[in-house]
């Protein structure tokens, strides 16, 4: 777009040239300054999107840190604290072994997975499928912030729903502010 010659200040033009077209149109100004907000709008979001994916693998990166000189038991014995009663259910769960291994020691990789935490394939490969199909996994990377709060010391319930979406008890998804949403998958319905 150009302001050309002969033409009032202010005034905008858009010259089109193709193969057998040569035309010039007028620009409203009004839509052009209605454009203009609407690409500062989508900036200001796109940087806003960058500045929170930033954060969120800062926080991973943090959370990595302080658990990488820990064992697998130790990492389980943290998070007994939380569940104090029924627990141990949870933790000694094929489910918590591959998303707690998943997490912090070898990553989604299914491989890997069956190799560290000992078990079957098809329990590792079905658990993968699940956490996949819900996004928890994506692209070779583990979500685990969620199990933790703003002081990084682990939440009540979220590694328990995630557990639950491992054994197929449920589905999770994210809100369009990004936060994690669980819900009955229809397994018990079918097992009923």
């Amino acid at each position: 777009m150009r302001n050309i010659g002969r033409q009032r200040g202010g005034e905008y033009n858009l010259r089109i040239v193709g193969s057998d077209f040569d035309d010039t149109l007028p620009i409203d100004p009004k839509e052009l300054q209605r454009f203009d907000q609407q690409a500062t709008r989508l900036k200001r979001s796109h940087e806003a999107i960058l500045d929170q994916l930033a954060e969120k693998e800062d926080r991973k990166m943090t959370l990595k840190l302080k658990f990488r000189n820990k064992t697998l038991e130790e990492i389980k014995d943290e998070i007994l604290k939380v569940y104090p009663f029924g627990g141990r259910e949870i933790v000694d769960s094929n489910e918590a072994n591959v998303l707690l291994s998943a997490a912090f020691f070898v990553g989604p990789d299914m491989a890997r997975l069956v190799n560290f935490t000992g078990c079957p394939q098809n329990v590792v490969g079905d658990i993968s499928c699940r956490m996949q199909d819900s996004a928890l996994w994506w692209n070779g990377e583990v979500s685990m912030e969620h199990w933790f709060d703003d002081n990084l010391s682990w939440k009540y319930d979220s590694f328990e729903q995630d557990c639950s979406v491992a054994t197929g008890d449920r589905v999770a998804s994210r809100t369009e502010e990004g936060k994690w949403e669980y819900r009955a998958s229809g397994k018990s319905l079918v097992t009923a």
